[in-house]
């Protein structure tokens, strides 16, 4: 079931599960680049950026499992079988997918753009789940394991599937982080960014931390950007007294504006700021447990080589940094 075929070295195709891969694709220097959009929100994000660009052509990839396989198996073993070359990179399991690329040996490449070290790894597989029949049914318990990974909104945990080994078909590439790149910026910038959406605290308490940091700045003469997540079941729903918003579809590492603060929680976009942007992270003044703290904190951090963040434990914190 291998697939042996010659690929077009000129084209690509991009399964996305995120936002975050956006940015990799338009500098991969590949002249036609084939873009599968997993769901429609993010078909909408990936529109907002290359709609107009005549290299990209966009697909929209089901969220419903089985019209998903169908549609992958087509597209894979039908449209695009003389020409694969696939690039992906999530971490926690797009399952249908990983399926294919692990049966049918298809030849890809990996790029990983976070961790998973702020999640608990669990011993073996959840029982009396689907995925877990698939996978003992396949005989391939040594490609997957399970997560713990918290709900957001502090409404308890869920298991997750993750790939523990893909076969020699894939290519494991390094972390890749963006390196956003400053405009016109100048030390006279009061333009500040929230990147905010639910997290692992209540609602009501990250509403709280975000509205009087904003109360903080606006006195300071700070205009004040809110950007929420671009999945709207993720996005928090906060107003502030003066703000302008922006595209929550539009991905930070695409907006064209130039920030002196980046504030938000656990967000990897806060690590691909450019090096003018103060980045400052909410996290060590949430409500959840520490051990939930420092998992998400060592995500961050890992991937933060430039030591960037700073995690402000109370409100005033930020009054050294103006």
């Amino acid at each position: 079931m291998s697939n042996n075929l010659q690929s077009n070295k000129d084209e690509a195709i991009y399964f996305v599960a995120s936002t975050l891969p956006l940015k990799y694709i338009e500098e991969d220097t590949k002249k036609k680049k084939i873009i599968f959009a997993c769901g429609s929100d993010l078909f909408k994000s990936c529109e907002s950026i290359f709609k107009n660009n005549e290299k990209y052509t966009i697909t929209n990839i089901s969220i419903n499992k089985i019209i998903q396989l169908f549609q992958l198996l087509y597209l894979f073993k039908v449209k695009y079988k003389s020409h694969l070359n696939v690039k992906f990179f999530h971490e926690t399991s797009v399952f249908i997918f990983d399926l294919i690329i692990i049966i049918f040996k298809i030849k890809s490449e990996f790029i990983p753009h976070v961790t998973l070290k702020s999640f608990i790894k669990i011993d073996k597989l959840p029982i009396f789940n689907l995925k877990t029949f698939i996978v003992k049914l396949l005989d391939l318990k040594k490609n997957f394991y399970a997560l713990k990974v918290p709900k957001d909104n502090q409404k308890g945990s869920e298991n997750v599937f993750a790939v523990k080994k893909y076969s020699n078909n894939v290519v494991v590439r390094n972390n890749y982080v963006i390196k956003k790149h400053s405009g016109n910026y100048t030390s006279k910038n009061l333009n500040c960014l929230f990147l905010v959406s639910t997290d692992i605290d209540k609602n009501i308490n990250l509403k709280r931390i975000y509205t009087l940091i904003a109360n903080l700045l606006e006195k300071n003469n700070f205009k004040i950007y809110l950007k929420n997540h671009p999945r709207p079941g993720a996005r928090l729903d906060l107003n502030f007294n003066n703000y302008k918003e922006i595209d929550p579809y539009l991905p930070y590492e695409f907006i064209k504006k130039d920030f002196k603060f980046l504030i938000g929680c656990a967000s990897t976009s806060l690590v691909n700021a450019p090096k003018q942007t103060t980045v400052i992270s909410i996290l060590n003044m949430l409500s959840c447990s520490k051990k939930e703290k420092e998992l998400r904190k060592k995500h961050l951090t890992t991937l933060d080589f430039e030591n960037k963040i700073k995690f402000i434990n109370e409100i005033n914190d930020i009054t050294s940094l103006l």
